[in-house]
């Protein structure tokens, strides 16, 4: 299902911001003001992945049309 999903659509105060899936990591983390240290940490990629979810976890999920989902 994440695959579908094309980006995120704000609310409360984030109303009318939309955030593509491939800006999404980028964004939050300028948001939170975080930088990475060692990229090359054993968790890294889990710590990406469940920083992107917790911060668009109040965000509306945009998922893709069926015409707009690619084989």
């Amino acid at each position: 299902m994440k695959s579908d999903i094309i980006g995120y659509s704000g609310t409360g105060p984030n109303t009318g911001i939309f955030v593509a899936t491939d800006d999404a990591l980028d964004f939050a983390m300028d948001r939170c003001g975080v930088r990475m240290v060692d990229r090359r940490a054993p968790e890294y990629e889990e710590f990406l992945e469940m920083f992107e979810e917790w911060f668009f976890s109040s965000w509306v999920k945009e998922v893709a049309a069926d015409d707009q989902r690619t084989a």
